[in-house]
């Protein structure tokens, strides 16, 4: 069994997700049939602050579903990364100490 290019989208678009979500951008680019190309659908995940661009473009239906439900609003679940969870505990920290300051 092979990895084919939409697995590699998939996995490294989801690691880029996990990685920094709040800058991570989704896009999706559709450009409908002319006589001489078929339909095309691409899509983009790129992060500014990271440096990384993933393209994937394709014209079967299955591959643009298999997207969607893969990176869709319900598809991603991201766990908080190491900067989230420093910040939080910095924060419960903070509110601890002023709880026990007053």
């Amino acid at each position: 069994m092979s990895v084919k290019p939409i697995d590699n989208f998939i996995m490294n678009s989801v690691h880029l997700f996990e990685v920094n979500p709040s800058q991570t951008l989704f896009s999706i680019s559709y450009k409908p049939p002319t006589p001489k190309t078929n339909t095309k659908v691409s899509f983009r995940t790129h992060n500014s602050h990271l440096s990384s661009n993933y393209r994937f473009t394709t014209n079967k239906s299955k591959d643009v579903s298999r997207l969607l439900s893969a990176l869709g609003p319900r598809g991603v679940s991201v766990t908080p990364g190491k900067v989230e969870k420093k910040a939080h505990l910095k924060k419960k920290q903070k509110n601890a100490n002023a709880k026990n300051s007053e």
